[in-house]
C-alpha cells in the first residue's frame, strides 16, 4: 500500500532541530538538492522504515537520516524483509538471508552526549587547531554499542524475534556527532572496538633514529560507568558479528557524487571472536577491518581499501 506521507508535511510533536528547520522551507541551493534527494531517498525506501518515521524525522534528523541512508545502501545489495518494528511486533531495523543465515541490523547514531564532563564540543572554525576530544568520541561510540548489544539485542533474543544462530551486526553513524568524531589515520570506532593505544615512535636515544612505530596496546579505558573499552574483546558480545560504521553526514547529499562518497565513508569492522562469523567482501562498502592473533600474544588488524 503506497505512503502518502512526506518527510515534509507530517505532523509532528516538540521542537523540529535546526537542521529540519532548514530543510523544510530551503533557501540556499545546496538546502534545495538535500531536500529533493532526501524526499527520493524516503520514497524509494519507506517501506522498511519505522511507521512513526515521518513522526520523528524533524526531532531527529541526523539519526533518521542514517536509517534512510541504511534501508537505500543494504536494499541495493539484498532482499530486505519486511520490517519487524511495529507496535506489537517490534525487532531490529533491517534483516536479510545470506546463505541461509538470518542477518539482522540494528541501527544507531550517538549524540554528543548529555553530561557536561563526557560531552563531545562541537568543532569551532576560528583559524586554531584544535586537538579533537577522542578518548569522549570514544566513550560515545562505547555507550551506544553497549546499549544495542546488551539491552535492545537481549531483548530482540528474550522475545524469541533474534536466535543465538542469527547475525547480529551493529549499524553506528557519525550523523549526529561533530565532523571531527571520524578520527585520523585509525577512525576511532577502531579504538573502540579494539583495545588501541595511541601511536608511538620508538627512538634510539643516542642515535635519534626511530627504530620502532606503530599503535600500542590500550590496558584499559573506564567510561563513567566503569565500562571497559574494547567492545569486541569482551566475551559478552561474542554475538555481535560485526559493526557497520557510516562516517558521512547529511550534508554530503548536496554532491553530485553522493552515492561515491557514501559509499567510501562506510566501514564494515568483523569482531574476530564472534559466535557467528560474517564472509569477508559480503558488504560492498568503502573499507573493511579484520583482526587475529599475531602468535606472540599480539594481535593483527588487517584493512582492505575499496570495495569495487
Amino acid at each position: 500500500m503506497p505512503n502518502n506521507k512526506s518527510l515534509f508535511n507530517c505532523q509532528f510533536k516538540g521542537k523540529p532541530t535546526p537542521v529540519y528547520a532548514a530543510l523544510s522551507q530551503p533557501k540556499s541551493e545546496n538546502q534545495v538538492v538535500i531536500f529533493e534527494r532526501l524526499k527520493d531517498l524516503y520514497r524509494q525506501h519507506w517501506s522498511f522504515l519505522d511507521d512513526d518515521f515521518c513522526e520523528k524525522f524533524p526531532r531527529e534528523t541526523n539519526r533518521r537520516y542514517w536509517e534512510l541512508y541504511l534501508a537505500h545502501f543494504l536494499s541495493h545489495q539484498f532482499t530486505l524483509k519486511p520490517p519487524k518494528k511495529k507496535k506489537n511486533n517490534p525487532g531490529p531495523d533491517f534483516c536479510f538471508q545470506h546463505e541461509g543465515k538470518t542477518i539482522w541490523v540494528e541501527a544507531v547514531a550517538p549524540t554528543s552526549g548529555k553530561k557536561e564532563e563526557n560531552t563531545v564540543p562541537d568543532v569551532i572554525y576560528d583559524g586554531r587547531a584544535r586537538k579533537p576530544p577522542k578518548e569522549k568520541i570514544i566513550l560515545r561510540y562505547q555507550s551506544v554499542l553497549d546499549h544495542k548489544g546488551k539491552v535492545k539485542f537481549k531483548e530482540y533474543q528474550e522475545k524469541n524475534i533474534v536466535k543465538d544462530d542469527d547475525i547480529q551486526i551493529i549499524a553506528v553513524s557519525d550523523a549526529d556527532l561533530p565532523r571531527w568524531s571520524m578520527g585520523d589515520t585509525v577512525p576511532y570506532i577502531l579504538h573502540a572496538l579494539f583495545p588501541i593505544g595511541d601511536y608511538r615512535i620508538e627512538i634510539n636515544r643516542n642515535s635519534g633514529q626511530s627504530v620502532g612505530e606503530g599503535y600500542g596496546y590500550q590496558e584499559e579505558r573506564l567510561n563513567t560507568n566503569n565500562a571497559i573499552v574494547g567492545y569486541f574483546f569482551q566475551e559478552s558480545n561474542e554475538l555481535i558479528s560485526g559493526v557497520l560504521y557510516h562516517a558521512s553526514h547529511m550534508g554530503d547529499l548536496v554532491w553530485d557524487e553522493w552515492e561515491d562518497i557514501n559509499k567510501n565513508q562506510l566501514y564494515f569492522i568483523h569482531n574476530p571472536f564472534a559466535k557467528n562469523p560474517l564472509p569477508q567482501g559480503l558488504f560492498k562498502c568503502g573499507h573493511e577491518y579484520t583482526a587475529n592473533y599475531d602468535g606472540d600474544g599480539g594481535f593483527i588488524i588487517n584493512y582492505a581499501p575499496l570495495a569495487p
